[in-house]
């Protein structure tokens, strides 16, 4: 029964923050063109082929996320000087401010909830995260 219910807090968790994640710009972004953007942030530049290994998905369905991104002017397609063939995307300043935007409500959502907790609480909270991400 402890599992299940761990299992459920932990899923409402994710839900909540997820949804500070949809951000509108003309459209909506998926979840998943917000993904490629901090993927895109991290690696400074990817090929459609990277990123679709990385997300496991098909070429055409991250062609078609990647359209939409290029299209809002978010990310932006060069050619490699040293295979001019090969095209990398790169996050613009645009995208590089929606990446700005979505970091501060992340910290802003996520600091109204640990504010609500006291200072053994936090100690606490603390040392739980750490044995789950280290495992």
């Amino acid at each position: 029964m402890e599992n299940s219910q761990i299992c459920e807090l932990i899923y409402q968790i994710y839900r909540g923050l997820r949804k500070q994640f949809i951000i509108k710009s003309n459209n909506q972004l998926t979840i998943f063109q917000i993904h490629i953007l901090f993927f895109l942030k991290e690696k400074q530049s990817a090929s459609t082929k990277e990123i679709a290994n990385f997300f496991q998905l098909s070429l055409p369905a991250t062609t078609l996320s990647l359209k939409k991104l290029i299209d809002e002017k978010l990310i932006k397609k060069e050619v490699l000087k040293k295979d001019e063939r090969t095209k990398i995307l790169k996050l613009t300043k645009k995208g590089e401010k929606l990446i700005k935007e979505i970091n501060y409500k992340k910290m802003k959502n996520i600091n109204s909830i640990i504010n609500k907790l006291d200072q053994k609480e936090k100690k606490i909270l603390i040392e739980l995260l750490k044995k789950i991400v280290n495992n």
